[in-house]
């Protein structure tokens, strides 16, 4: 559940259409090599839907209106991409799905950027919509990125449960058992991480996974090379099989042999100058091949620590363990899994589950707000009845029955929800009064809902939830 705080993050940070990252961006234009094929992404049900293409990466990009600077520190990259249907259905391309990832890691949304009508004629913006079988749709797709860094990947997510690359500007990809360096905010290194063995499928368990789908078990070593503690929390990590579909960290329940041996990796505060191995387990399409391992501890961030190729036989650098036993579960289930099946963090996982409703509502509500930053027109009324659903979903929140155990937690999420009503109003009178600044203001004001600092106490309360009830973060 706590990765809907990221969505909610997500989904602010997009209404004003920056992203202030940390990090260094060297000049020229890049070519997208390799992309000309592009990528092929999946629907749901796994059927090809699409191909995704970046013709070409202009960076820096500065045929901007003037006026309409970045910000200080910052320049513009110019991405030009191609969303083809290869689904004998229409299919919906995502505008706000494409993210900049710099060679360090650090993660850029999509802004908008004034240019002049001749230029916008010319190469349009990609503002995303329905793609009918057969047919494409291009236009450009701009990033504010600070000076200094150099970008490392174009991704493209047709939704949120699906990542795929759409252009490499690396190198080479990242090889599993070669160390990867983590940037703290400030810029400095703070750990290295390392992928060792990789088991396809994991079979050391307590319960077995849910039909259909397998385990599968990540070694991972962190080292501390700051001087300051690391945290390090289980659910930033991501796995993404080959067709391009993401899966959270999951609390596989192991046999008492296999923790002694290798253990599971938990919630940890790592000293500076100390290492820890330990295992990331996935609960994953059964049958699905490898695509990669990333960290992802906040919002602005996206590290791959391996890359695993086309198939299990591409990986480098680390064994695949493929065992051939049948399974040894059965063994007693942990305290742990006792706790998360117990009948109150049943009522927490009930809980969860309608509250995750309400805020996938709240976000698609800032969605109907998107034209905002295109510069569109958009009748204010239109605004402030984003407003009034507001309210609609704070009342269904308060409705819940929220066990005790999750009280804390249901009353931030309604605050959060309330709080929504007053900026989005202001919103609708700053566009009734045609004042770009004002509607700048009002815009901004709307995306310190999804800031660290507001969000900060209901992630805290969270991850105290989520300790207790472990199942509650495969929610969402």
């Amino acid at each position: 559940m706590r990765r809907l705080l990221t969505l909610m993050a997500v989904v602010l940070t997009l209404l004003t259409g920056t992203l202030s990252s940390v990090s260094a961006q060297d000049g020229g234009t890049p070519e997208a090599e390799g992309t000309a094929a592009g990528s092929v992404f999946y629907s749901g049900d796994g059927q090809e839907e699409g191909i995704v293409s970046v013709a070409e990466i202009v960076d820096p990009f500065e045929d901007y209106e003037a006026g309409f600077t970045p910000q200080r520190g910052f320049h513009f990259v110019m991405a030009v991409v191609t969303i083809e249907s290869t689904s004998d259905r229409a299919i919906e391309a995502n505008a706000y799905g494409f993210y900049l990832i710099d060679t360090d890691g650090f993660f850029y949304y999509p802004t908008y950027l004034y240019r002049s009508t001749e230029l916008t004629e010319a190469l349009p913006d990609f503002l995303g919509g329905q793609i009918e079988p057969g047919q494409s749709l291009s236009g450009a797709i701009f990033f504010e990125v600070l000076d200094g860094t150099s970008p490392g990947l174009i991704t493209y997510q047709p939704s949120f449960d699906r990542l795929v690359t759409a252009a490499d500007l690396r190198d080479e990809p990242v090889a599993a058992g070669n160390p990867v360096e983590f940037l703290a905010a400030d810029g400095q290194p703070a750990a290295t991480f390392t992928v060792g063995d990789v088991q396809i499928p994991m079979e050391d368990y307590a319960n077995p996974p849910q039909r259909g789908f397998e385990f599968v078990g990540v070694e991972v070593t962190v080292e501390n090379i700051s001087d300051d503690v690391f945290a390090l929390e289980p659910y930033t990590f991501t796995y993404v099989d080959a067709q391009g579909f993401v899966y959270t960290s999951y609390g596989t329940y192991r046999t008492e042999e296999a923790e002694a041996e290798l253990p599971t990796l938990q919630y940890t505060d790592l000293a500076a100058g100390d290492t820890i191995t330990a295992l990331l387990t996935f609960e994953v399409f059964a049958g699905s091949d490898p695509g990669m391992v990333y960290y992802s501890p906040t919002s602005d961030r996206q590290v791959r620590l391996a890359e695993f190729g086309d198939s299990v036989g591409g990986v480098t650098g680390a064994e695949i363990v493929i065992p051939v036993s049948g399974n040894t579960g059965g063994e007693e289930v942990t305290p742990e899994a006792t706790i998360a099946s117990s009948p109150e963090c049943e009522e927490v996982i009930t809980w969860g589950e309608d509250s995750v409703e309400n805020i996938t509502a709240w976000a698609e509500i800032f969605g109907t707000l998107a034209p905002v930053l295109s510069g569109q027109d958009i009748d204010p009324e239109v605004v402030r009845d984003a407003a009034d659903q507001m309210a609609d979903i704070a009342a269904a929140q308060k409705d819940l029955d929220a066990p005790e155990l999750a009280q804390d937690a249901n009353e931030l999420v309604i605050a959060l929800f309330e709080d929504s009503f007053g900026p989005i109003n202001d919103l609708a009178d700053a566009i009734e009064s045609g004042d770009a600044t004002e509607i700048e203001d009002a815009v901004a004001q709307v995306a310190v809902l999804g800031s660290e600092e507001y969000l900060g106490p209901l992630d805290e309360v969270l991850t105290s939830l989520t300790t207790t009830c472990p199942a509650l973060e495969n929610i969402g």
